[in-house]
């Protein structure tokens, strides 16, 4: 990339050309996201077997649409909307069959209330298992509702299991419910031989117990689905495994597990599991280590694979989505050189048509690598992270083992990803590519607690917040400033959610450490913040409680918060800080970063604070997003002098407030 070349923002933050595709179940047609004319995103259709120009199918103005899904009737999509960020999903449903009038029709669109999609099945394409905290907003009633004739009933009048852990068979029947423990654990229920399986109340005479999983357990074990007679069940099982086991057994014997793979260095991803629509068969799972690695379990699928990855070697072909025969994949090729590409295979020709690239505009344009490396903390723990230098520095030579070490010491963002039951991943990043074109080295660890990397890995992480989970990042920094590729002097701190948290901790528990830091959605006080979360969190609360370490419920516990919390530090900031929050969030309230500047102002310690009252914990519109990224770039600008493109105030014509600036 050459030296005068600043990739505008506008290029990378605007919303895709097309994204998040999905193949109807009749292979039929390919809908995917694009924005409108005011660059709004929608929904929008093409048939798959030719190049005829899309048709738009939704036409919202406001904040885009969240979510979309083929069902298993013909012609129908069903798709999502929150009001500015609030999380109240409403689901409403289309038929695309005539394109010259699309009249969306309410599932549910009742304010102030999370409905959620569970299930569908192609033997009953008519019908739709949803979710809805109408009732009760800790715990979501299951309702079966008909596309055809709009008509809802009720099979689970809910007041005990999690919403993720309701499990269905293929005729749409409720079979399992989990309920989380006081320890963080789960135990599964069936339905009792005596209970009415289209009239389940939350009774203890409704259920009986099917298998317990203990809270180590927790990550790794879990139904995936039933067989096509509905006699087995696939989960991934945990116990006596650390990275978890693909098994099925007999639905009624959890015990009698017969195990179909596995993984050796990383845990199944279950996002990408490969099953066939009609034969409930597993034909393929996704590790995902330094990159994503296809295994096949079904010899019938391993030519398909060999010419996938044949036909396109510059990246790793994943399957997202397969009509009902199985004849046509949708296929996504993931790099870290490009943004996502998406192509259309038959099995029966063998052959691949291309369908779009997210974002064409950025093909071709040179950009860092993804480097997989792995950090040993101070105790031992292996932290396995991804580097990327900027294009800029000059490298050592490349006979070096280390080839991507820079020559000179960089800039370097130490940017903490969300969850913290998440990982970061390979591919293309806009925000990587953006900040190493800005000059920035930017280093991304799965410290403990991360997801993917076994039950030892993501369990070490419970009760270190603002601890060994802090020390891992701290350890991060200390290894890349040993190699050579990190100048000390010039490290900032950056994430959002739980990587905001770690900002607020960096400048507060260790402020020596870094420059700077920029904290988006990050809660300050970990006592307030359990008191805020979302009702229908009221499962996920236990596990919540034992990731962090301690409850609110007595004096130990509260004094153990306050000594994780960033807010009761915040005299301790002696770095430049930047707060970005959205005004809807509902999963860190607005005053957890209201507190946090306020004990900035009683110390008369300076801040830049950001607030966006029509964004919620993800910011989706984008004026906003370019907002939020002009602010960014320039605060790091002013801190650690990399390129900066020019941003004022008002630029974009986002929402956003300057709560306090003292730019």
């Amino acid at each position: 990339m050459d030296d005068e070349e600043l990739v505008p923002r506008t290029l990378l933050f605007s919303k895709p050309d097309r994204s998040g595709p999905e193949l109807s179940f009749d292979g039929r047609y390919i809908a995917f996201f694009a924005p409108n004319e005011k660059g709004v995103q929608n929904v929008w259709v093409q048939t798959s077997f030719d190049t005829t120009e899309p048709t738009q199918l939704t036409f919202d103005n406001g904040q885009g649409i969240l979510a979309y899904f083929w069902t298993y009737l013909p012609n129908v999509l069903v798709y999502c909307q929150d009001n500015d960020g609030d999380e109240n999903f409403k689901l409403y449903l289309l038929d695309v069959s005539n394109k010259e009038k699309l009249e969306p029709r309410a599932i549910y669109s009742q304010p102030n209330v999370q409905a959620t999609v569970l299930s569908a099945s192609i033997r009953q394409p008519n019908k739709l298992i949803i979710g809805v905290n109408d009732e009760n907003p800790e715990y979501h009633d299951i309702y079966e509702f008909d596309l055809t004739t709009s008509e809802k009933r009720r099979i689970l009048s809910n007041s005990r299991f999690f919403i993720g852990g309701i499990i269905f068979d293929n005729d749409l029947n409720v079979r399992l419910a989990g309920e989380a423990t006081e320890d963080g654990g789960i135990i599964y229920y069936r339905p009792s031989d005596t209970a009415d399986s289209k009239n389940l109340t939350s009774a203890a005479n409704d259920w009986m117990v099917y298998t317990t999983v203990a809270p180590e357990d927790y990550e790794i074990t879990m139904p995936i689905l039933f067989s096509a007679d509905n006699t087995q069940i696939y989960w991934t099982w945990g116990p006596g495994s650390d990275l978890g086991r693909l098994a099925v057994h007999p639905f009624g014997q959890p015990t009698e597990n017969r195990y179909l793979y596995e993984p050796q260095k990383v845990e199944i991803d279950l996002r990408s599991i490969l099953i066939h629509p009609e034969q409930k068969k597993i034909f393929a799972v996704t590790e995902q280590v330094d990159k994503p690695e296809v295994k096949i379990l079904n010899n019938e699928v391993e030519a398909d694979f060999s010419y996938l990855r044949a036909s396109k070697t510059d990246g790793i072909p994943l399957v997202t989505g397969t009509s009902e025969d199985f004849m046509t994949w949708l296929i996504e090729y993931v790099s870290d050189q490009y943004p996502l590409e998406y192509w259309l295979y038959d099995r029966r020709q063998k052959s691949l048509r291309f369908l779009f690239n997210k974002q064409p505009q950025l093909k071709g344009k040179s950009v860092a690598k993804m480097h997989g490396v792995i950090v040993t903390a101070r105790d031992g723990c292996s932290i396995p992270s991804y580097l990327s230098i900027p294009l800029t520095a000059t490298k050592l030579n490349q006979a070096d083992s280390e080839s991507f070490i820079p020559l000179q010491p960089q800039k370097l963002i130490l940017l903490v990803h969300g969850g913290p039951r998440s990982r970061v991943e390979y591919g293309f990043s806009e925000f990587v590519v953006w900040l190493t074109n800005r000059n920035y080295a930017v280093m991304q660890c799965n410290y403990r607690g991360s997801t993917g990397y076994g039950k030892r890995h993501v369990n070490a992480g419970n009760g270190e917040w603002a601890g060994k989970m802090h020390q891992d990042l701290l350890d991060a920094v200390d290894w890349a400033v040993s190699k050579g590729i990190a100048d000390p002097q010039q490290i900032a701190i950056m994430g959002g959610s739980y990587g905001g948290y770690a900002t607020l901790v960096g400048l507060t528990f260790t402020p020596d450490k870094f420059s700077c830091g920029v904290d988006i959605v990050g809660p300050s006080n970990l006592m307030t913040f359990l008191g805020t979360i979302p009702p229908y969190w009221a499962g996920f609360r236990k596990r919540l409680i034992t990731m962090i370490g301690a409850d609110t419920d007595s004096d130990a516990g509260k004094e153990y918060l306050k000594n994780r919390s960033p807010l009761f530090f915040a005299h301790q900031v002696t770095k430049p800080l930047l707060i970005l929050q959205g005004g809807n969030d509902p999963r860190v309230n607005k005053n957890e970063s209201d507190q946090f500047v306020k004990a900035l102002q009683d110390n008369k310690i300076p801040v830049t604070y950001v607030v966006y009252p029509n964004e919620g914990h993800d910011i989706q519109r984008t004026e906003n997003l370019l907002s939020v990224t002009g602010f960014i770039e320039k605060f790091l600008a002013g801190c650690l002098h990399g390129r900066y493109e020019q941003y004022t105030a008002g630029m974009y014509d986002s929402s956003a407030i300057i709560a306090v600036d003292i730019a």
